[in-house]
């Protein structure tokens, strides 16, 4: 594949994800302090989200900004592509 449609199935995947962890502040919000409870699903897939969502492959903002390089012309600039 092309660079530039890596970098961009990277940064649609972290879209999805970045979605996917606001849907679950938004549930966390709502389901009040008790959500905060070990023995609540609700905490772990808090947590679970907010983990993958740091990871390199899945953070929105640092996917756009190498997809962002390659659509004016730069070099992506990391070797994880």
């Amino acid at each position: 594949m092309p660079v530039e449609e890596r970098l961009k199935t990277r940064v649609d995947v972290a879209y999805a994800m970045e979605q996917s962890r606001q849907a679950c502040e938004i549930l966390q919000r709502i389901s009040g302090a008790t959500s905060s409870y070990r023995s609540n699903p609700i905490q772990r897939s808090f947590r679970d989200i907010q983990v993958i969502t740091n990871h390199a492959y899945f953070n929105y903002d640092s996917n756009m900004t190498l997809f962002g390089r390659t659509v004016v012309g730069l070099e992506p600039d990391s070797p994880f592509i």
